[in-house]
């Protein structure tokens, strides 16, 4: 009796082992939505890790909606340390969305934009998210 149990343990363990290694990992970031409300920016994300932080790097620009074609001004990037959990982030404009100054509402050209974003770590994983257009008239 205790050779079958030690056998069906040792038999549960390299199952465990051998789907864990096939299986991939769950992503550390979940961007669940990425949307543009009335000059904010609302980015519903979920961060997966035992660490205090996960360090991902991060691009974010404004694109045309039509042609897909980056605003140059409007491209920002950086390396964040993402607490772990689930939140919605607030950013309070573009600018503070991309890191970059001169991305406003009030220098973007009449017409129809998205945001999109990625996020990178390690050698090859990434992710990435891109909003629903929003218009731009005056």
């Amino acid at each position: 009796m205790t050779q079958t149990l030690i056998g069906g343990g040792a038999m549960v363990l390299a199952l465990n082992f051998a789907v864990s290694a096939i299986l991939p990992e769950p992503a550390p970031i979940e961007v669940h939505s990425l949307v543009y409300l009335a000059g904010e920016i609302y980015q519903e994300r979920t961060i997966t890790t035992d660490q205090p932080a996960f360090p991902i790097l991060w691009t974010a620009t404004v694109e045309n909606a039509d042609t897909g074609e980056s605003v140059i001004w409007c491209e920002g990037n950086g390396v964040n340390g993402y607490p772990p959990g689930y939140r919605v982030v607030l950013f309070r404009s573009l600018a503070d969305w991309t890191g970059r100054d001169e991305c406003t509402v009030e220098s973007l050209p009449p017409g129809r934009y998205a945001l999109r974003a990625s996020w990178r770590w390690g050698e090859s994983n990434s992710t990435s998210a891109k909003s629903e257009p929003f218009e731009v008239v005056r």
